[in-house]
């Protein structure tokens, strides 16, 4: 994870993960790519119809912090009542970043993610 972390924090014009056999609709202007926590705590990266239940967030190129200043606005928001995602600070090696949890997905009766379609959240 931290490996790929790095490579997205080292290109300034990256904004996905840019592995080619990614297909994330995940817009904006950070880099940023799709994981799993898994019951077990581990963090995998999702492969084929695997759900993702994150996003990994590195932050702004050019603009330090960036990252930080998101997590605190969130967590500021949702301490006021907001509705927002669950955010956090995640430390991977030596690579600390904002770690989004997905409000798109839900699990079904046997425990795996499902994928929400954004029609049916309101």
């Amino acid at each position: 994870m931290a490996s790929k972390i790095r490579r997205l924090r080292s290109d300034s014009t990256a904004r996905m993960s840019g592995e080619r056999d990614e297909r994330w609709s995940l817009g904006g202007f950070q880099g940023k790519f799709a994981v799993r926590h898994d019951a077990d705590e581990s963090w995998t990266l999702p492969t084929g119809p695997m759900a993702s239940s994150h996003i990994v967030k590195t932050g702004v190129a050019r603009r330090a912090g960036s990252d930080v200043a998101e997590y605190v606005t969130m967590r500021t928001a949702a301490a006021l009542g907001l509705p927002t995602a669950p955010v956090d600070l995640v430390q991977f090696d030596d690579q600390v970043v904002l770690v989004v949890t997905r409000f798109d997905r839900l699990p079904d009766d046997a425990g795996r993610l499902r994928r929400i379609h954004q029609t049916a959240i309101g």
